[in-house]
């Protein structure tokens, strides 16, 4: 049982990085996108 919730635990932890992961992208794809619509003046 005990070898059961360490992996439950690894797995959780393994999603909150892939998800940490994934909003920084989206933030740096987010900055990104709204620099060159300034630039372009829309």
């Amino acid at each position: 049982m005990q070898a059961l919730l360490g992996h439950a635990s690894l797995d959780t932890t393994a999603r909150v990085e892939i998800r940490t992961v994934i909003c920084a992208t989206n933030e740096s794809l987010n900055a990104r996108y709204r620099r060159a619509v300034k630039v372009r003046g829309h």
